[in-house]
């Protein structure tokens, strides 16, 4: 599906071409209601184009480009339209011979073994490169657990992030698979978080991931026409991205290469990642066998790579205009950190009312509006308060360990204990010592913090 790209179509393309790709993508289909879901696409398929560059740091390996998302929406909000446009692209491009698409559905065995055929000549038949999309994942978290061939797919899962897939012996000889360099995305349906169980979370699995909590937008179709002219228009903008990419695919260098983080840039980053540690630093101390806070130890890579796809993104028309030897001479800005750690930062928004989806799955899996350690609510919350530290929580964090999944009905409880004298407002004004403030996100403007009456 090549076509010729000429220099008023590149130049057409102003910007980071990552943000046009999604808003492109968003454009085709009025069902489409959540932008997060379109650049979650558009930043996939651009992170698995160029295997061979790496994002230099002080700290490990260097990181490599390609991204996870993890989509949470109820059926009817759109996630699987923007899933058939991405398809659209991703069957248009190819490498070495092959499509970008991947299988979306596999065993351990199976998928080490996809990586690991090899022809008559001992050459690899399938690239180790692409996109894998899967529409309702928590089926492969539900088999994973009660299917035994299918043990072990989710953390595989995380191998793929890693790069990294094991040599194995077997009875024919030793099995060797390529390195795999893929994005990823899959979708679920708030009523399944259940099936997700929490050592995917404790284990790190969910800190390789973007989150988008898709149920944030009811915007009503204004009609459903559309003219021959759109229809042209629409399908001229597919084969010009296709081509596009097809060039960028072109450009990956054929050794390793890499970005670099300017210093400028790297001070925004610090600053960042110090915030994100502080709080998996919190977590830690308040419930070291919780789930809800590990991912937090990983939204300063997350950040990083994000940056590196902005890079890219902001180079885009420079870099599929030059040869393919050449150096590709990007560097990450303050600007790339920036969006990079805007889009982390929404991340971490969107799990955070994931997680909340997630205790309403369990409660209404147990046919119970609230979770077990206490059957009453009431005490719950006064119990949370007991055991925390200084016997003080701010209210995210005493809703959380209050169990409570209904958040109106935990703000009725906490105002009643409040009028009875059992819990105290603290005025943040009052902690001073500099650690308890972090542990409380006591500089929040709309924090506010809760103490058990002594």
């Amino acid at each position: 599906m090549s076509i010729v790209v000429r220099e008023a179509d590149i130049n057409a393309y102003k910007g980071n071409y990552l943000d046009r790709l999604a808003e492109d993508i968003y454009t085709v289909d009025p069902r489409i209601k959540n932008k997060q879901t379109t650049f979650a696409c558009a930043s996939a398929l651009l992170g698995c184009l160029l295997p061979n560059v790496r994002i230099a740091t002080r700290v490990g390996h260097p990181l490599s480009l390609c991204e996870m998302n993890f989509f949470i929406g109820s059926s009817g909000v759109g996630t699987t339209i923007p899933f058939n446009e991405l398809r659209r692209l991703i069957e248009g491009l190819t490498i070495e011979g092959h499509s970008l698409l991947l299988p979306s559905r596999f065993t351990t065995e199976g998928l080490e073994d996809y990586f690991a055929r090899q022809d008559e000549d001992g050459e690899y038949i399938y690239p180790n490169i692409g996109i894998m999309l899967i529409d309702e994942i928590s089926q492969m978290f539900s088999e994973a657990k009660h299917k035994k061939h299918l043990s072990g797919t989710i953390e595989e899962i995380a191998r793929l992030y890693d790069h990294n897939l094991p040599t194995t012996a077997l009875v024919s000889g030793v099995r060797q698979p390529r390195n795999p360099y893929i994005s990823f995305i899959g979708a679920t349906v708030p009523e399944n978080l259940h099936k997700i169980d929490d050592s995917f979370f404790q284990t790190g699995e969910a800190g390789r991931m973007f989150w988008v909590n898709c149920d944030s937008d009811n915007t009503k179709l204004d009609g459903i026409s559309i003219s021959e002219k759109d229809v042209d228009v629409s399908n001229k903008r597919l084969k010009l991205h296709i081509s596009l990419l097809q060039d960028l695919i072109r450009r990956n260098p054929k050794n390793i290469e890499y970005i670099y983080i300017q210093p400028e840039a790297d001070k925004v980053w610090l600053n960042y990642s110090n915030k994100a540690n502080d709080e998996w630093e919190y977590g830690r101390a308040t419930n070291r066998f919780g789930w809800d806070y590990q991912y937090k130890k990983r939204l300063a890579e997350m950040a990083i790579k994000q940056a590196g796809r902005y890079a890219i993104g902001r180079c885009f028309n420079r870099l599929i205009r030059e040869k393919s030897d050449k150096p590709l001479n990007v560097c990450i800005t303050v600007e790339d950190m920036t969006k990079g750690i805007v889009r982390t930062n929404l991340c971490d928004m969107n799990l955070a009312e994931i997680m909340v989806l997630r205790r309403e799955a369990i409660a209404y899996q147990k046919n119970s509006k609230k979770l077990s350690f206490t059957k009453n609510p009431e005490v719950a919350v006064l119990l949370a308060l007991k055991n925390a530290i200084n016997k003080t929580m701010n209210s995210t964090q005493l809703f959380s360990e209050s169990g409570i999944s209904n958040y109106q009905e935990f703000q009725s409880i906490l105002i009643k204990h409040i009028k009875d004298g059992k819990i105290l407002e603290v005025d943040k004004k009052t902690i001073t010592n500099l650690r308890e403030r972090n542990r409380l996100t006591a500089d929040h403007n709309r924090t506010k913090i809760y103490q058990l009456k002594q």
